[in-house]
């Protein structure tokens, strides 16, 4: 970003976005005499505290690295 443009920040921290960390959550089971994975979206999360993110707040940051 340049130095014109305002950085996200966390809701949560306040700091600027500058790093986001996809978080895969997912549960395997043993069901049927074979195993079974679960897996649920990815949760993205601040680099600084590591309270969840809303997609929306970084939907910007999502899009320029190809994510949507």
């Amino acid at each position: 970003m340049s130095e014109q443009q305002e950085w996200p920040k966390c809701p949560t921290c306040e700091e600027p976005l500058t790093d986001i960390w996809g978080v895969d959550k997912y549960h395997i089971t043993w069901q049927d005499g074979r195993w079974v994975k679960d897996e649920d979206p990815s949760q993205l999360v601040c680099g600084k505290c590591y309270n969840e993110l809303d997609h929306d707040d970084v939907e910007d940051i999502m899009r320029a690295v190809g994510l949507l």
